[in-house]
């Protein structure tokens, strides 16, 4: 993917935290098309971003074991803020970002992501904040 993307960005000159986050928020899209069976009794951002680890990569395992997914722990901190770490060596965070913005999106939320970066991309923590 990444080859993909450095090229798409040379010609569109769109840069390449920008396509990636684009193609994330469009690949929550697809998942919610393609998998809603994971969106019952699903009412939020948060419930749903909290199963990521634990429910659905072990549902994508099933189907592709060699998958290299990366690892998301979550921890509702209070009930309008979540915390989510992403650790990867493919360091995707800016994909990361846009499959967020997407389930937001989806479920029609107004909430601040605030991003911090550590070990070259490869930890990035998303703290989402609700509005009050």
């Amino acid at each position: 993917m990444g080859r993909l993307v450095t090229e798409l960005s040379k010609r569109s000159n769109a840069g390449v935290s920008d396509l990636l986050r684009v193609y994330g928020r469009h690949l929550f899209g697809r998942f919610h098309q393609g998998y809603n069976g994971f969106f019952n009794g699903i009412k939020d951002s948060f419930s749903f971003l909290s199963t990521v680890q634990n429910v659905i990569h072990v549902e994508v395992r099933k189907l592709y074991p060699d998958a290299e997914l990366p690892e998301f722990e979550s921890t509702r901190l209070a009930p309008n803020h979540l915390s989510m770490i992403y650790r990867s060596p493919r360091c995707l965070g800016d994909f990361a970002e846009g499959l967020i913005e997407g389930c937001i999106a989806h479920f029609g939320e107004h909430i601040k992501i605030t991003r911090t970066t550590e070990a070259g991309g490869q930890v990035v923590r998303f703290d989402l904040l609700k509005d009050a």
